[in-house]
């Protein structure tokens, strides 16, 4: 999550949608002069909470909520809204990463067992697609699978609050339009965090069973209803752009 005075927006960090590539993109505007500690020039993760007159840059480290300080990488809007007051809120941009759930899911298996997080991870085999779509839906269909549902990242008391949603699926031109608002220049968005994905040919409706389908509508039926994202998992296409 980021703070940034100087030009007077909040970045709400969202999970699996390639928010720590804007993170790191935005968050020289938050440090006095665009002047970074160097362990935070194109850092990911392993960095400590960095307040400054100018703004805040959240903890990016393993456990962050608990050694962050207060401020870390994946708070809700409503906390963030508590931490800075309603005077900032409701007067600086306010802005995150949205993402098809149908994409959201698939990128979180192959995160958790690329890093081992799934506690039955070193059990799979995803040497071919077939093992793969097998591996996925007995992680997706176990009832140890705990989807990261994070609406509280534009949600406050069952409301959508924030001014600006990125799409993942447009996510370059989307930046774009957002550093045209701020009045700062575009860099080359950071490719963070996107290694993990196989198969990236494959169509996303491919690795879903009609009941793994049935899973993620329930499970992200806010982000369908509110955000707009096609139920068809044929259809990945971006919702409308919102305040750019």
């Amino acid at each position: 999550m980021l703070v940034s005075h100087p030009y007077q927006f909040i970045y709400v960090k969202s999970k699996k949608t390639g928010g720590t590539s804007i993170e790191v993109a935005l968050q020289e505007y938050c440090v006095p002069g665009s002047q970074l500690p160097l362990r935070h020039t194109n850092a990911e993760s392993g960095i400590k909470t960095h307040v400054t007159v100018a703004g805040v840059i959240g903890a990016r480290l393993s456990e962050a909520r608990k050694y962050g300080g207060g401020w870390w990488n994946h708070m809700t809007a409503s906390e963030i809204r508590s931490a800075v007051g309603d005077r900032l809120w409701d007067n600086y941009l306010t802005i995150t990463v949205v993402r098809s759930p149908y994409e959201k899911v698939l990128s979180q298996f192959f995160y958790v067992t690329s890093v081992d997080v799934f506690p039955e991870a070193g059990r799979y085999s995803l040497n071919t697609l077939e093992n793969t779509r097998r591996a996925f839906e007995h992680w997706l269909m176990s009832p140890a699978c705990k989807l990261w549902v994070d609406n509280g990242a534009y949600l406050i008391n069952g409301e959508m609050a924030l001014d600006c949603y990125l799409r993942h699926e447009a996510l370059e031109a989307d930046y774009s339009a957002l550093c045209e608002r701020l009045g700062v220049t575009p860099r080359v968005l950071p490719r963070l965090k996107g290694g993990h994905r196989k198969y990236r040919d494959a169509p996303t409706s491919d690795f879903y069973t009609p009941a793994m389908l049935d899973k993620v509508r329930s499970a992200y039926s806010t982000d369908f209803d509110l955000i707009g994202y096609d139920t068809d998992p044929r259809s990945l296409t971006a919702p409308r752009s919102s305040a750019l």
